[in-house]
């Protein structure tokens, strides 16, 4: 799967080229290879880091003391900004699939 996303990253960028540039060139097919791995390493990068913040929105995981080893002090300032911004399971749920939805449609 790696490989294949890699090369359609990389043929989209080839298919952006304007006429003039051959799109078999060698530095033109180690670019796009570069560009697909790129855009991997940044979906990655992305999901790393939404796997360790958005549970701390959830207020069930704040309650329940599955996260409270982080919030030692009962009006500590980690422990105000979780409550801010706390959002409902299904509210996360709905809102990462308006996000995704919203990028879809910009792909037109």
């Amino acid at each position: 799967m790696l490989f294949y996303t890699t090369v359609y990253i990389g043929d989209i960028y080839k298919s952006g080229l304007p006429d003039s540039v051959d799109p078999k060139a060698e530095e033109v097919n180690a670019e796009a290879t570069r560009l697909g791995t790129r855009a991997l390493f940044w979906s990655a990068c992305i999901s790393l880091f939404s796997n360790f913040t958005l549970p701390y929105l959830v207020p069930r995981a704040i309650k329940r003391g599955v996260i409270g080893d982080l919030f030692q002090e009962e009006g500590g300032t980690l422990k105000r900004i979780a409550r801010k911004f706390q959002i409902s399971l299904p509210m996360l749920w709905a809102l990462s699939h308006a996000l995704f939805t919203l990028c879809m449609f910009s792909t037109l």
